[in-house]
């Protein structure tokens, strides 16, 4: 790119420097022109989807305690009886964080 030269600026210079900067300004003889351009403004954007956060809690709402029960048959001679532990039971709950969209990304345009 070529830098545009203010010529007032450069006469201005010589004047309050006296005369003896004119040979060195006139030495240098910036160039200056004009030139068409097309300059393009146009924004382009590629559109993603942007799925939903979601949480899940595997012990959202509690159903039943832990607890312990006796199976088998203690009426009966000899039988096996077993002390069993019985674990807890919830219900899985779901929380949405962020809900699912659309985003626009800047990408150069073709």
């Amino acid at each position: 790119m070529i830098k545009k030269v203010n010529l007032f600026a450069v006469a201005f210079a010589t004047v309050v420097t006296g005369g003896s900067m004119l040979a060195s300004v006139d030495s240098a003889n910036a160039e200056v022109y004009t030139r068409k351009e097309r300059i393009n403004r146009d924004v382009c954007y590629q559109s993603r989807r942007v799925p939903a956060t979601v949480a899940y809690n595997t012990r959202g709402i509690k159903l039943r305690d832990a607890s312990r029960s006796w199976e088998g048959n203690m009426q009966r001679h000899g039988a096996q009886v077993r002390d069993r532990y019985n674990d807890e039971v919830y219900i899985q709950t779901r929380e949405i964080i962020e809900d699912q969209h659309m985003t626009l990304v800047p990408v150069p345009c073709r």
